[in-house]
This record gives C-alpha cells, structure tokens and sequence, in this order.
C-alpha cells in the first residue's frame, strides 16, 4: 500500500554488470538468497550469499545485521524486489537488489559465474 501511494522509503536497484569482486567480497556487503531449493540447483548464486526462500526470510530477517548494506537477489529478479521492500519497512536502511537476478549476473558476467559462482554459502537459520 505505501509503495502504491508514493510513501514506500526507496530501495537500490542494483545491475548485475555492477557486481564486481569487490563488491560480492566487501566486509560492509550481506547478500541474501531468496531462492528456492529447485532454482538454486538450475544456477549457482553469488558468492558469499546466505541462503533462505522468499517464505522464509520473514522468520530469519532478526539475523540479518542492519549496519551492512544489504544485497537481495533471487533468480529472475522478480521477487527480490518484494523482498527488499519488507526489509526496509522492518526498519533496514541500506537495501538493494539485483535487476535481472542471478540469470542477468549468469548473462552479464559470465567470467565471475564460472569463477565465483556458489561460493561460500551458507543457510540462515
């Protein structure tokens, strides 16, 4: 309702073509994973990622740390938006997501995929 009636606090749209090294390894970054357990068998994610489903991410957004900037990507990117948007009316300053999700950074950035693709995740709990 608040995004509809021009209310809705702003969220960064991110392009995959900005997702370099240094952004996905940043000590100030968290990346979180809304995909599902299907989606994330089809492609692997972004490095560094902490893995839960957009269903999910309501019962885990307590874990999420609130002083880093927080990245969201889901496959398409479809519902990182959506996503997004929830954490920043849960009070979280600095969110962003990735236009095109993990298939536009799979498109975009192919060499990074092959390289970085899948590493170092982990599940929220």
């Amino acid at each position: 309702r608040d995004y509809l009636q021009d209310r809705a606090s702003p969220v960064t749209m991110v392009s995959p073509a900005q997702l370099t090294e240094n952004l996905l390894f940043s000590e100030s970054s968290f990346v979180i994973d809304i995909r599902n357990g299907y989606d994330r068998k089809l492609l692997r994610g972004l490095p560094n990622s902490h893995e839960t489903s957009t269903a999910a991410l309501k019962k885990h957004f307590h874990q999420i740390p609130k002083d880093k900037n927080i990245l969201i990507v889901c496959q398409t990117g479809i519902d990182a938006p959506i996503a997004a948007y929830f954490l920043r009316s849960k009070g979280y300053k600095n969110v962003s997501f990735v236009m095109g999700g993990i298939v536009g950074w799979k498109l975009l950035q192919p060499t990074l995929y092959n390289k970085l693709g899948g590493m170092n995740k982990t599940e929220l709990e």
